[in-house]
């Protein structure tokens, strides 16, 4: 009987075959997912049976969701397929002999998707807690500058939420940021700006340019549980030499969240009406700001300090 492994992600139980780049926990006894091999010739099941196709890009998908009698199935072309469900990650065709890329599916892309089959928000965000105890959640286009700022916020003292992926929950009344998984990733120049003497782990899949850094207690440290969150900011790059943060309206809100969100649902036809709701219920109850950041690293510490005093501000506001 091969070992199982075991994870807690965006607050879930993981039960995994194989060992991820991730602080494993004491076996608990029981997943809320379990991660397993059951490798097939046919992991793509003939294509009048599959109901429904949502490629991320029509012309050069880099991840298809594929509605199937056999449930929903998500396809990196050339790389590898899973079938997913709320308890279940199932590993059906492997077409690449790289166990770091595999590990970065399966925890930044099919993770955040079982997390959105649970009915929850999962933002692709960064965030960290200020000293206020609120969260401080960073959504932005690829290339924004989310996980470098989110590592800079946690080098700073704040206790990291995750770099890349941010799960919302309802808990006390309150929208919750839920913790991800201890570490970051991030380019070379970046991490040496914002975490000098760090030491890079593996990269993130054979040639990716990004590196894998520990959250090891010392130079960054986790939250500890899920924190109230004190703002949503849509990061932008900005020429000018300071940064600068604009409210936003509910419908400016709603529409700067839902993008930046995965949705999914068993039925495909779900999915537009529950990607409002959930971007929705967030933006009527959590200040959305739009946050124009300067360009380049050595202007990061100018952004921490506004963040500084959004934060400050938080703390004459009732939780």
């Amino acid at each position: 009987m091969s070992e199982t492994y075991w994870y807690r992600v965006h607050g879930l139980i993981i039960a995994s075959f194989s060992v991820l780049p991730a602080p494993s926990i004491v076996a608990p006894g029981a997943a809320d997912v379990t991660y397993s091999e059951q490798l097939r010739d046919d992991p793509l099941p003939p294509t009048q049976e599959i109901r429904h196709s949502r490629p991320d890009d029509v012309d050069n998908p880099w991840v298809i969701e594929h509605w199937t009698a056999r449930g929903l199935c998500v396809e990196f072309p050339g790389l590898a397929v899973f079938d997913i469900s709320e308890d279940r990650i199932v590993l059906v065709a492997n077409h690449s002999d790289d166990n770091d890329l595999l590990a970065h599916l399966l925890l930044d892309h099919l993770v955040p998707r079982v997390v959105a089959l649970h009915g929850d928000l999962m933002l692709h965000a960064a965030g960290a807690v200020g000293p206020s105890g609120r969260a401080h959640v960073l959504i932005g286009g690829t290339g924004a500058g989310k996980s470098t700022l989110g590592a800079a916020m946690a080098a700073a003292g704040w206790p990291l939420i995750d770099d890349d992926g941010i799960r919302i929950i309802r808990l006390n009344g309150q929208w919750c940021a839920v913790p991800g998984y201890a570490g970051v990733r991030l380019l070379p120049d970046a991490a040496k700006n914002v975490l000098p003497g760090a030491v890079p782990g593996r990269a993130m899949s054979n040639g990716h340019a990004k590196r894998r850094f520990a959250v090891e207690g010392t130079t960054m440290v986790m939250a500890a549980a899920p924190a109230p969150v004190g703002g949503v900011y849509h990061l932008n790059r900005t020429r000018r030499r300071s940064p600068s943060v604009e409210r936003l309206g509910l419908g400016e809100a709603i529409s700067s969240v839902l993008p930046h969100a995965f949705h999914l649902a068993h039925e495909p036809q779900a999915i537009k009406r529950q990607a409002f709701e959930r971007s929705g219920d967030l933006a009527t109850e959590v200040p959305v700001w739009k946050l124009m950041a300067p360009a380049g690293l050595a202007r990061i510490s100018l952004t921490l300090a506004l963040l500084s005093q959004l934060d400050t501000d938080c703390m004459t506001q009732p939780n």
